[in-house]
């Protein structure tokens, strides 16, 4: 597929209910209500950044925290639309959500992946492969008691 350039902005009201259906359609990721998106964009304006596509539709997004540790940032969740995968889309949200994270003192973003969940993690190896971001597994999350399913924490380096 081409691919096109992506532009990235905050996320808007309108935006979070499809948001919210986007989560719940991708099996790779924990779906949350539009109110819980919402919230995260009141703590911080850029807390979740989308790429609009064409009418009200979204062709991905990506919320974060940060500063969420010294110098590091949180990487919440990404998702990009099913056809819009492998055209920049999912590049140009992690770069964008990189730079304001570096702009708050930030000198490492951190993410956390289901250990079965291949497709991201090669997504996130292609990318600090391509920009030459420093990607190193740093741990896992742990279960809190059986609360969770343990997920791998990569840290990917901000240039």
């Amino acid at each position: 597929m081409q691919s096109r350039a992506a532009e990235v902005r905050p996320a808007v009201d309108t935006d979070f209910p499809v948001i919210a259906r986007m989560a719940a359609e991708d099996p790779g990721v924990v779906a949350h209500t539009a109110y819980t998106y919402w919230v995260l964009q009141a703590m911080a304006a850029d807390a979740v950044l989308v790429v609009p596509d064409a009418g009200e539709g979204l062709a991905g997004y990506v919320v974060g925290v940060y500063p969420f540790q010294p110098e590091a940032a949180l990487l919440l969740q990404i998702v990009v639309a099913p056809d819009r995968r492998r055209t920049g889309v999912g590049g140009a949200l992690v770069t964008e959500f990189g730079r304001r994270a570096a702009t708050r003192g930030c000198r490492r973003l951190l993410l956390t992946i289901d250990a079965s969940n291949e497709v991201s993690e090669g997504f996130f190896h292609g990318f600090a492969e391509q920009r030459g971001w420093p990607l190193a597994l740093a741990g896992s999350t742990g279960t809190l008691d059986g609360l969770l399913d343990p997920e791998r924490i990569w840290e990917l380096g901000l240039p």
